[in-house]
């Protein structure tokens, strides 16, 4: 029989010693995955998804959530909610490129480096403008666009 103090504090100790692996300046990405198939029977046709937060120089996993109650932005937002951010650069695709992700960075204290895409919205007269330069690519019989922008630290 497993004592259940003692397997929470030995948990503890584990999660203590990951904690003090992730360092200021590393990246830690946000993204959402659908999980296909992944349901009872009696369950409906929704498709279930999680949201991961991932610390990419440890390969290591450091918060999941499902969607259940939300939607992936939601779940994003929550998950952010349960790591360290301060000192930690947080990525994502266009989806998290929005205020609500946002603040939720900064209320940790994290840095942010978020995608936009060319149909989020954003009226191209308000994106900066300081790098033109990008790599074009084609998949899926459309042709993709990546620029950079450099920004100064404030």
């Amino acid at each position: 029989m497993v004592d259940p103090k003692a397997l929470d504090t030995a948990f503890g100790k584990v999660l203590a010693d990951v904690a003090a692996l992730i360092k200021d300046g590393d990246v830690i990405a946000i993204d959402g995955k659908a999980l296909r198939g992944a349901r009872d029977k009696d369950e409906s046709a929704r498709t279930r998804m999680m949201v991961s937060a991932y610390a990419c120089r440890l390969r290591l996993t450091l918060a999941t959530v499902t969607t259940d109650r939300g939607t992936e932005l939601d779940a994003a937002i929550e998950a952010l909610g349960l790591i360290a951010l301060k000192g930690k650069v947080v990525t994502g695709d266009a989806l998290h490129c929005n205020r609500c992700t946002v603040a939720a960075i900064n209320a940790g204290g994290g840095d942010w480096c978020l995608g936009l895409q060319g149909q989020s919205g954003v009226p191209s007269v308000r994106r900066p403008r300081l790098f033109r330069h990008g790599a074009k690519q084609r998949s899926g019989g459309r042709q993709h666009g990546r620029r950079s922008w450099p920004q100064r630290d404030p």
